[in-house]
């Protein structure tokens, strides 16, 4: 059987991937089969046929190109093979050995030579008129000619001179050379190309005709020159070269100063906040509507001295880098912060191109990550005269695509440049964290007509990243679009070295152990890890004399497999040699159970603890339970002084503020050790008069009680004293206490406005020293009065509870507080006073307050008061009952268990008339409710109630008190409060349920001609009402008193009603 046509067509749309492989068998001389294969892409395929028997040719050709036209009709692409749509194979591009393709450059450029004569004309004014003239005056034609060297097989020679200088074609460089010389009329990438290429090889002898190229170029392109120029120089004039540039290159300060201090972290944190501000400037010119043009100018100025400082810095640095290993160093760790925006691309390209001629391949690496990390979208917009403007975005694209290729061709030509180009770019990502996570993006799939998800993974933006480590894989594609890679099977998880050139890191599997140690990535490590895999014999002697510095880079592994790998191995090492430097790697490892070995041996070996700066590590570096675990033990180690001068140097050098965990440690040693600390240290920690954070946590451990046998020195104090600040007066109170007990009470005054201030290292202290004093019952006296007078004010809820825990402490000197003081005290507005009245009142007993007193303190909002109050009326109901009606204040209370109380306690009592009044004038349901079941079981004065309740706002009264009349006045009672009802039917919008049952009570009585006379009084004097429910009643009651007695004087006149007939 062989195979006489193929086609592989691939479908991509969506998530959906697929290809579909179409095959001409020929069976035998004349009988042809037609197979196929489908399935999704990187998957085992399924095989299909159309032709279940054998069939001629004719009807093959027919039935092939019928089934590969019917998939190419739904969108399936032909990528290799026959293509029955254009009958023809289609060609794929032959790719040339290194050697061969450098022999075809080399017989192009011999090619080169031929010249073409090119006319260019223009329409311009006769005679040279301008303005309005040029306009109506007549029009001539200027026609210019020029020389330009022809195409080479259709390649444009400026193309082939800069691929011969990529290349460093030594043969080349002469035939470069005599092309520039030749006299034609070039564009400005010829030249660029010509400089750009003899600046590669490095020759002193062509800086004459570098040096001449550079008036051919335009202002933007003749940095080339420089750098050509720069490359070409030889070593002495290289050192002569540094200290001019050294001379002229000043970088602004203070990275200057950052620069000569070899300062590396100041220049970053320097230059991320120059980011940072330079992106907000951006993004508020971006934000601003292109209609308001003023806005758009006014930001842009605010923009650009950003812009042009960012600028500066990087060329400088860069351009310093080339003669200084450390700000080589420098510029790399900066790119990470290079604003990239619309108005500095041109730097970010001006850089890109400078590292390639320079083969920088650590700073290209670094450049583009940079670049990979932005997100932006290829757009264009049009100016106002509507030439195309391409977005910032399309810039990006263009160097992802760019890199893409420089990656392909040094696969191809410089295997070595491969790996170390790979290498740096597999470790730039380092520095990243979010902006290459994984994510899911949403898409309308018109063929289901409903939304869909596609699924990105971690780094699928950053294209020649994922070319170096999956470019060889089944599991990923890069998109059509060449703007991210996308899962193409998701069925494959765990390819085996997918990577791209495999073999190439075959041969440099060291290469791949240096990765794997200085990689932070999970995905670089893995990789790295399975090349050496496969590769034992080349990396084994390597491992058997390893350096310690890579120990604990590679028990730190982010990969578990490589960490457990080299915890083996690393573990039989320490076992045979007992090398402290693998015990140390193992402590500092991120396995928690590499750790837990690591402890187990320290517990063996406590020695290991006073080893220079262990302490200091394992505080920077443990986790919290590993640390104070190993802390704990500090106790036991011989040598504590070495780890106390240890822990003092560490927080002298330390940039503060400290990280939470790393202070936590610092103070739980000096905790611990403190009886080992010196005043020397203490003034060592002090030094310097400007007030630092580091004066601040010094000042937390010397209030330490550990260290409360020194005796600090006079100047010490008065310094701290000096010092403004909350920690640091803490620290002086602290020193106060250590005072003579008759000298603290000469100051009580002020250590008790320091209980009260606001900070609660301050109050704490104050507190601390006050206990102790207070334990003395004449000082503890003298405090609390102190206290108490400073209570009446509002205070912070922290203070209030910092002072009511230093009163609760002061038990033996409540008396100090007269009751009257007290109970100033306990009816206070102020939350604080009261709170500490309760906690003295209990050193007092009822006879110390009245009565009276003692129904306010059962009405106060603290429980406690209300209590002792309740207990003050249980115990003494004489009292009570002498002090009544005074004492039944106690039900006017908002609190319900008073109420409770009052109406439990009062049940049993005998009281007045007016005794009752004062309870059932009350506005609470349940006092009321008490008023009434006494009133009903009681013989009380009826019209003493009636008027003195007959105003009580509540209707339940009001009916109540109604309810007494109705029941129990006779006629002779009635007529004896005529003056009562005369006030009761004055009241206005008041007492309607009163009123109006008192008129129609009247009413029933009106048979009584006193009854009848004195109605007609108080409806003499009331009809006038407004209030027309009750001017009827008046109306009524006075027609019948006009009807029934005439003798009775009435404001009233009844007419007969006129009687109308019916017409």
């Amino acid at each position: 059987m062989k195979t006489i046509k193929k086609t592989l067509l691939h479908y991509q749309k969506g998530t959906s991937n697929k290809v579909y492989n179409v095959y001409l068998i020929q069976v035998n001389g004349s009988e042809y089969l037609v197979n196929f294969e489908y399935g999704r892409y990187g998957s085992t395929l399924r095989e299909g046929t159309k032709t279940s028997s054998p069939v001629g040719l004719e009807r093959a050709e027919k039935l092939f190109d019928s089934l590969v036209v019917s998939k190419m009709n739904k969108e399936y692409v032909v990528k290799e093979g026959y293509d029955s749509t254009k009958k023809e194979e289609k060609s794929l591009r032959k790719v040339l050995s290194s050697e061969a393709y450098q022999q075809l450059l080399i017989a192009r450029l011999k090619k080169v030579g031929e010249v073409e004569r090119i006319e260019h004309s223009r329409t311009q004014a006769n005679k040279g008129a301008t303005g309005f003239r040029a306009l109506h005056s007549a029009r001539e034609t200027v026609v210019t000619v020029t020389n330009h060297l022809k195409k080479v097989d259709n390649y444009q020679v400026s193309r082939l001179i800069y691929k011969a200088g990529q290349l460093k074609i030594e043969e080349a460089k002469e035939l470069i050379v005599n092309i520039y010389k030749m006299q034609t009329d070039e564009e400005n990438a010829f030249y660029y190309s010509v400089a750009w290429a003899l600046g590669r090889y490095k020759d002193p002898s062509l800086q004459p005709i570098i040096e001449s190229i550079r008036e051919k170029l335009d202002d933007t392109s003749r940095y080339v020159v420089e750098e050509a120029l720069l490359l070409s120089k030889t070593p002495s004039q290289l050192l002569q070269e540094k200290a001019e540039m050294h001379k002229l290159l000043i970088c602004p300060i203070p990275f200057k100063l950052f620069l000569q201090n070899k300062d590396l972290k100041s220049i970053i944190q320097e230059l991320a906040v120059l980011e940072e501000r330079t992106n907000s400037a951006y993004d508020t010119y971006h934000n601003i509507d292109y209609w308001y043009k003023e806005g758009k100018r006014e930001a842009k100025q605010a923009l650009m001295p950003f812009i042009e400082q960012v600028d500066e810095i990087y060329l400088k640095l860069y351009i310093l880098a080339s003669f200084n290993l450390f700000e080589h160093e420098v510029f790399v760790e900066a790119v990470r912060h290079l604003p990239i925006n619309q108005f500095n691309f041109s730097l970010f390209r001006r850089l890109y191109k400078m590292a390639e001629i320079r083969d920088d391949y650590a700073v290209l690496a670094v450049l583009i990550t940079k670049l990979e990390s932005k997100k932006a979208t290829c757009y264009t917009t049009y100016d106002d005269n509507w030439n195309p403007k391409p977005s910032v975005g399309c810039s990006l694209l263009y160097f992802k695509k760019r890199s893409l290729r420089y990656l392909e061709h040094l696969s191809l030509h410089d295997e070595q440049g491969y790996i170390l180009f790979a290498k740096s770019i597999l470790l730039s990502v380092n520095p990243y964290g979010t902006e290459f996570e994984a994510f899911t993006t949403e898409y309308y799939d018109s063929t289901d007509w409903k939304w869909k998800h596609k699924q990105y993974d971690a780094y699928c933006r950053h294209l020649t990243f994922m070319k170096i480590l999956f470019g060889n894989g089944q599991r990923y594609m890069l998109d059509p679009s060449k703007k991210m890679w996308e899962i193409a099977n998701k069925n494959i998880n765990d390819e085996v070295r997918p990577e791209l050139h495999k073999e190439l890191w075959d041969k440099n599997a060291l290469v791949a152990f240096n990765i794997l140690v200085e990689s932070r990535i999970d995905l670089v490590q893995k990789f790295a890890f399975n090349v050496l895999k496969d590769n034992p014999n080349k990396v084994e002697g390597v491992l058997l004399n390893l350096p310690p510095v890579y120990f604990e880079s590679l028990m730190q592994l982010r990969h578990s497999e490589a960490r457990t790998f080299f915890f083996s191995l690393f573990k039989e090492q320490y076992i045979k040699t007992g090398n402290e430097q693998l015990l140390k790697a193992f402590l500092f490892s991120v396995d928690e159970e590499i750790n837990l070995f690591a402890v187990q041996e320290i517990h063996k070996n406590l020695d290991f603890l006073s080893k220079e700066n262990i302490v200091v590590e394992i505080i920077e570096k443990c986790n919290e339970s590993i640390m104070k675990e190993l802390l704990g033990l500090l106790t036991q180690v011989e040598n504590k002084r070495v780890i106390i001068e240890q822990i003092v140097t560490k927080i002298v050098q330390s940039s503060f503020p400290l990280k939470k965990l790393e202070a936590v440690g610092l103070l739980f040693v000096l905790r611990y050790l403190g009886n080992y600390i010196t005043n020397e240290d203490i003034s060592r920690l002090m030094e310097g008069d400007v007030l630092t954070e580091r004066h601040l946590f010094t000042g937390r451990i010397m209030r330490f009680e550990t260290l409360a046998h020194l005796e600090y020195p006079l100047e010490l104090k008065e310094k701290i004293a000096k010092f403004d600040h909350p920690e640091m007066l803490a620290t002086t109170i602290y020193l106060l206490g250590k005072l003579e007990e008759n000298e603290l009470m000469a100051a009580h005054e002020m250590l008790v406005s320091f209980l009260f201030h606001e900070e609660k290292a301050v109050h704490k202290e104050a507190r601390s020293i006050m206990e102790n004093l207070a334990s003395n019952k004449e000082n503890g006296m003298v405090l609390l009065r102190s206290i108490v007078e400073k209570s009446f004010v509002a205070t912070p809820d922290e203070v209030a509870k910092n002072v009511t825990m230093t009163i609760k402490s002061m038990k033996k000197s409540y008396e100090a507080i007269e009751p009257d003081q007290l109970y100033r005290m306990l009816i206070a507005k102020s939350k604080l006073a009261v709170a500490l009245g309760s906690l003295i009142l209990k050193a007092y007993k009822a006879k110390d307050f009245s009565v009276v007193q003692w129904s306010r303190m059962a009405k106060n909002p603290n429980k406690t008061v209300r209590v002792w109050a309740y207990d003050a009326y249980m115990n003494n109901i004489e009292s009570v009952k002498e002090a009544m009606p005074k004492s039944l204040m106690i039900f006017d209370s908002v609190w319900e268990d008073t109420r409770v109380f009052a109406s439990g306690y009062f049940e049993s009592f005998e009281m007045s008339t007016n005794d009752i009044v004062v309870v059932a004038d009350s506005n609470y349901e349940e006092v009321q409710a008490f008023a009434k079941k006494m009133i009903m079981q009681g013989n009380y004065d009826t019209e003493v109630l009636l008027t003195k309740l007959s105003q009580h706002p509540s209707l339940t009264i009001q009916k109540f008190v109604t309810d007494l009349m109705l029941a129990e006045m006779s006629d002779e009672q009635l007529l004896k409060m005529e003056r009562f009802f005369n006030s009761l039917l004055h009241s206005v919008n008041q007492n309607r349920v009163a009123k109006t049952r008192v008129m129609m009570l009247l009413k029933t009585r009106l048979e009584n001609l006193e009854i009848a006379q004195m109605v007609g009084r108080l409806a003499s004097h009331h009809s006038a009402t407004m209030v027309w429910s009750d001017k009827e009643l008046y109306v009524e009651m006075m027609t019948y008193l006009a009807q029934n007695h005439s003798d009775i004087d009435l404001p009233l006149n009844v007419l007969e009603a006129e009687k109308r007939e019916v017409v």
